[in-house]
């Protein structure tokens, strides 16, 4: 899931060896649109455990740190549709989601800045059916490209603004 990194979302780590973050997201849902704009009842709720592995090396690039990323995460989705005659339609899905790879990162780190840029994509790793409301893969290979930074502003870098995109 993006959006849960947190602070500091561009900011890796310096030091070269192995490195684990594990995320949590909750999302859910009781309302939304159809294709005319009329609220519809439903039930959608979904949890991630994103575990992400990091591997800082030793090596320098373009004066940067050169990493590499793997995230595997598992989800748990359930869905459940409703009709002014009852209940439409009910799914659950709870497995391997599609796994995030960044076989490219480099990251820099000065005085009073991080910055950092990947790439990398989505393989089709998780369960996908088209047919089914909670499916927690989407079929398809997806390319995702980095780019991030953080600004400190004291010395003890306890003080910053950080910002991180991704397309």
């Amino acid at each position: 899931v993006n959006g849960v990194e947190g602070l500091k979302v561009a900011s890796m780590p310096t030091n070269s060896g192995f490195y684990y973050k594990g995320y949590a997201a909750f999302y859910h849902a009781d309302k939304f649109r159809d294709d005319h704009r009329n609220k519809q009842s439903m039930k959608a709720r979904s949890f991630i455990q994103m575990n992400r592995f990091i591997y800082v090396t030793d090596g320098d690039l373009l004066g940067g740190q050169l990493l590499f990323s793997v995230a595997v995460p598992f989800a748990d989705n359930y869905m459940k549709m409703y009709t002014p005659t009852g209940t439409m339609k009910s799914d659950v899905n709870f497995t391997l989601s599609d796994i995030m790879v960044q076989p490219f990162m480099l990251a820099w780190h000065g005085e009073q800045w991080d910055a950092m840029i990947a790439v990398g994509g989505f393989l089709p790793t998780g369960y996908f059916d088209h047919k089914r409301m909670a499916s927690v893969g989407r079929g398809y290979y997806t390319l995702m490209l980095n780019a991030g930074g953080t600004w400190y502003f004291d010395d003890a870098k306890s003080w910053h603004l950080s910002a991180l995109t991704r397309y």
